[in-house]
């Protein structure tokens, strides 16, 4: 949990900081974090033979993620899927108009707006 609590301090001064580095960094942390979760979850069974090696892993690869900047160094040696996963949903987005993923919803305005 000493992560969790480190990554969402540094998560909330790289937001207050200008410049998009440090965004990317806990952005992409927190993806990588959900993204084990997930998996945690699908492979309980199986991991629980293995909890030892497994949690130690884990802790090594999340210090490496919070202190080595390794959820940057991450990203941009993956960055082709993020691209490739973007690509996708703009053309889900783009295929199906009713369903606007990634577009605000606007309601219509009302008579009296449209006469102002």
């Amino acid at each position: 949990y000493v992560f969790v609590v480190v990554a969402f301090a540094c998560s909330i001064h790289a937001l207050e900081t200008p410049g998009e580095e440090d965004d990317k960094q806990w952005l992409t942390f927190w993806i990588i974090t959900f993204i084990l979760a997930i998996l945690e979850r699908l492979t309980d069974v199986m991991l629980s033979r293995y909890d030892d090696i497994y949690y130690g892993l884990k802790l090594v690869f999340m210090i490496y993620l919070v202190f080595c900047r390794g959820a940057d160094k991450m990203y941009e040696r993956f960055r082709y899927l993020f691209l490739r996963t973007a690509t996708f949903l703009d053309w889900l987005d783009r295929s199906i108009p009713q369903v606007s993923l990634f577009r605000p919803l606007v309601l219509p305005a009302s008579k009296e707006e449209e006469s102002l």
